[in-house]
């Protein structure tokens, strides 16, 4: 299921109204059914957009199965929009910064008059640091959040700005469970029919959530296991088919 598939969708409506955010994509009208209308700022990631890279910690599996070139996002007007606004924001982030401002109050506008909540997802396929970009955070006053791999004691997340970890191979395990235990979520990639078996079971060790419900991370109970299922058809080592054994073989490595 695409936008395309929800014309009456607020997204789906006002998917022109701003500049540098998107709020038509393959989950943001989901987010609707919670009384939520996110927008979701789409660069292009790691070096695709020329300059530095936008994830300082990609490897090549997530690089392979990056969202970015999946879907409606694959398409090459997309994927120039994502490099144009890389540029924009590598060369000139003051006023990179100032048009954002404009957009997020055009979608604080929209909300309310809809009477649904703003939120914002600022890395849809990055992994910018945005907590230590030069913008008003405490006074943007809007629930933030997104996916990273940059390990968490490098990020500033906070009330307003929710963090979902994203496991990657083995080394990330003893992370996660770590993570998982200071009440933090983690995010995997499981086959879609494990996702699904995963998910009719109960008493599980960790409060596990279908990441492909909707987009709205902040609404997971702490300590999450997020399970996501594979987008497009490349599979690499990302995609983790015991993913519940080896966050309980890390959590006994770790005692």
């Amino acid at each position: 299921m695409t936008a395309r598939a929800h014309p009456n969708s607020l997204a789906f409506r006002y998917r022109s109204a701003c500049k540098l955010l998107t709020l038509a994509n393959y989950k943001t009208p989901k987010g609707e059914a919670q009384d939520y209308l996110t927008g979701i700022l789409y660069l292009a990631p790691h070096v695709s957009g020329g300059g530095a890279t936008l994830c300082p910690h990609s490897t090549e599996a997530c690089r392979t199965m990056c969202l970015s070139g999946s879907g409606l996002s694959g398409l090459p007007r997309q994927m120039a929009a994502k490099v144009r606004r890389t540029q924009f924001f590598n060369r000139n982030r003051g006023t990179f910064l100032r048009v954002l401002a404009d957009d997020v109050a055009r979608l604080r506008e929209i909300a309310a008059k809809h009477g649904v909540t703003p939120v914002l997802r600022l890395n849809g396929v990055s992994d910018v640091l945005w907590e230590r970009q030069e913008w008003d955070w405490d006074g943007l006053g809007l629930q933030r959040y997104d996916y990273t791999k940059v390990p968490l004691h490098l990020r500033r997340a906070s009330q307003d700005y929710h963090l979902t970890y994203s496991v990657g191979g083995p080394e990330d395990m003893e992370r996660a469970v770590g993570y998982l235990a200071a009440g933090h979520s983690v995010a995997a990639v499981v086959p879609a029919d494990i996702k699904d078996d995963l998910l009719s079971r109960a008493n599980h060790r960790w409060p596990l959530v279908d990441g492909d419900a909707h987009d709205l991370r902040f609404l997971d109970p702490p300590g999450s296991v997020v399970l996501l299922k594979p987008k497009g058809r490349i599979l690499t080592e990302l995609v983790r088919p015991n993913i519940l054994g080896e966050l309980s073989a890390a959590m006994k490595r770790a005692a």
